[in-house]
């Protein structure tokens, strides 16, 4: 899994959140759009976690195209603390979204593609 949040303190808290989960492993977190781009052609992920709240990109939907473009088969689940974001997050292509201030089984439920997400 690939961690990509502009806030390191929340890259990190969601990092040691995931390593308490069996079979999850994260292999990398950045905190821009084109390091994403860099760790997930890098390491291969399954999944990618994506807080479209990047200072690079408008509202980080940008980088759910892309990586959606370059592995249709990767797992994108957007994380907001903005709800506003859901709708627009799966109309490109995000697999579901999860509130980011939602309880923690619910981020798992996700990466595991236990959710109700639009491409679940």
């Amino acid at each position: 899994m690939v961690i990509v949040d502009a806030d390191r303190r929340v890259r990190r808290d969601l990092a040691e959140l995931v390593a308490l989960a069996p079979g999850v492993f994260v292999v990398g977190s950045v905190g821009t759009a084109e390091e994403a781009v860099a760790a997930v052609g890098a390491t291969g992920p399954d999944v990618v976690v994506v807080d479209p709240d990047l200072p690079e990109v408008e509202l980080g939907l940008t980088l759910v195209d892309r990586l959606r473009a370059d592995r249709p088969e990767l797992r994108v689940v957007v994380m907001s603390c903005s709800g506003a974001v859901e709708a627009p997050a799966l109309a490109h292509g995000a697999d579901t979204f999860v509130p980011k201030n939602g309880q923690p089984v619910v981020l798992l439920d996700a990466i595991f593609g236990r959710d109700r997400g639009a491409r679940g």
